[in-house]
Order: structure tokens, then C-alpha cells, then sequence
């Protein structure tokens, strides 16, 4: 499965305002859990996870990139982080598609 539809299922799975609230989630990878069944697809699920920690450059959390890339603290805006989330999403879904992967 290409990655770019991995990432724009995920999408749907991710909330907007940093809330978690009812059945989407804050957080990209969990987002990519959610867009899979419980029991599929775990090679996928496996190679997505690990493509995205890639992009944070070893950082755990793009909170945690923010921080030791841009000195920029998260915590104190959720609603900021989580459309800076959606928007890195977004350049993700953007960059595979680009390269077909």
C-alpha cells in the first residue's frame, strides 16, 4: 500500500482542535494505528511508524522536534500544535505522493 493513502486515511483519524475527544486522536501515529483494522496489515502499520520517526530526525514526538529543532515550547498551545500537526500531515501526504511512494 503506498504510503500517501496510509497517511490521507490517517487523516480522518486526527483531530483538529488537540482534544482527543470521542474517536479521533491527537497524535499522527496513532492516527496511523486507527486507520488500520485491530489485526491488519501490521507490516504496514510497522514501515509507516518508522518512515515517520525518520522524518522527525530521531525525535519521538513532533513536539519534541519543534522543541530541539526550533527551541519552539508546544505545551503551552495545544490548538497550535495540533495544526502544526495537520499541516506536517498534510506535507507528508503531499511529499509521498510527489514520489509515487
Amino acid at each position: 500500500m503506498k504510503l500517501y493513502k496510509i497517511l490521507e486515511e490517517a487523516k480522518k483519524h486526527l483531530c483538529d482542535d488537540g482534544t482527543s475527544r470521542g474517536v479521533k486522536t491527537s497524535f499522527v501515529c496513532y492516527a496511523v494505528e486507527r486507520s488500520f483494522g485491530p489485526c491488519e496489515y501490521n507490516r504496514e502499520k510497522t514501515r509507516i511508524r518508522k518512515w515517520i520517526q525518520k522524518q522527525l530526525g530521531g525525535c519521538p514526538t513532533l513536539e519534541d522536534w519543534l522543541k530541539f529543532e526550533h527551541n519552539i515550547n508546544g505545551t503551552s498551545n495545544p490548538k497550535k500544535v495540533q495544526e502544526t500537526r495537520l499541516r506536517w500531515l498534510e506535507d507528508m501526504i503531499q511529499r509521498c505522493k510527489k514520489k509515487d511512494i
